[in-house]
């Protein structure tokens, strides 16, 4: 993975943020979005502590938002076209619209699976884990 050479940053993540003068982080797509870098032992103690005096659990709460979030972040970086990829291979697979030849299933699967691998790199760098372990599939569901 490239990373900047002054500050160690993978550049695909300071490729999508401004680092502003005053200290705000921005992305360069969506400038009045921001973006806060933070030890996940220190929000997650911090969790804790909100779950002991409400008495009741937010894991599911924190883990919706972030889905939501990851969600829009990488809509925003795909484009349209191989989101449509997307969407069309899996019409095609529930046998709504129409049918896709084998030449373009396989460029589907090809797209799909471009797709997968730099969403795995995207959740690596943001600290959702490493997925690289994980085997890629030719089925959707």
């Amino acid at each position: 993975m490239d990373v900047c050479e002054k500050c160690g940053v993978p550049l695909m993540v300071s490729r999508e943020l401004n680092w502003e003068k005053n200290g705000v982080i921005s992305l360069t797509s969506s400038p009045r979005n921001r973006m806060v870098f933070f030890e996940a032992e220190s929000i997650e103690q911090l969790f804790r502590g909100i779950e002991e005096l409400i008495g009741a659990p937010i894991e599911h709460i924190v883990i919706e938002s972030r889905s939501r979030e990851t969600k829009r972040y990488i809509e925003r970086v795909f484009p349209p076209e191989m989101r449509e990829a997307v969407a069309r291979m899996a019409r095609a697979e529930d046998g709504e619209g129409p049918g896709v030849t084998t030449e373009e299933k396989e460029a589907l699967l090809a797209t799909i699976r471009a797709i997968a691998l730099s969403v795995i790199d995207i959740s690596t760098i943001y600290g959702y884990g490493d997925q690289n372990d994980q085997r890629l599939v030719g089925k959707r569901r």
